[in-house]
């Protein structure tokens, strides 16, 4: 198996967001996978290191978190400390079960 330097990484990480802002601008679908392997390539751009359990149904961006609570996704990603979320590339990416658990409590 051929390993990736950081700078490859970088540059992959930042290809798979520009085509999944692509497709999300043209209401394209995304295979399954994608967002999980965009956020693991993120992470491990950045510096962190990837939990191989996390799924992509374990993670969800601003505006999916938004959508949850009820709120706008501008206001999710000025509060994203609070929600435990972590920033992947340029993109905030929430556990789950943390929003829902928020939510359930709001609702």
């Amino acid at each position: 198996m051929t390993e990736l330097s950081a700078g490859e990484t970088r540059l992959l990480a930042g290809l798979l967001g520009s085509l999944r802002a692509r497709a999300r601008y043209a209401g394209q679908p995304l295979p399954a996978g994608f967002d999980e392997l965009h956020m693991k390539l993120a992470m491990s751009a950045a510096g962190h290191q990837t939990d191989s359990t996390t799924t992509e149904f374990d993670m969800i961006d601003s505006s999916d978190a938004a959508r949850i609570l009820g709120l706008s996704p501008r206001h999710i990603r000025r509060i994203a400390a609070d929600l435990e979320g972590r920033k992947t590339g340029r993109q905030w990416m929430f556990p789950r079960r943390a929003i829902e658990t928020i939510g359930g409590r709001n609702g």
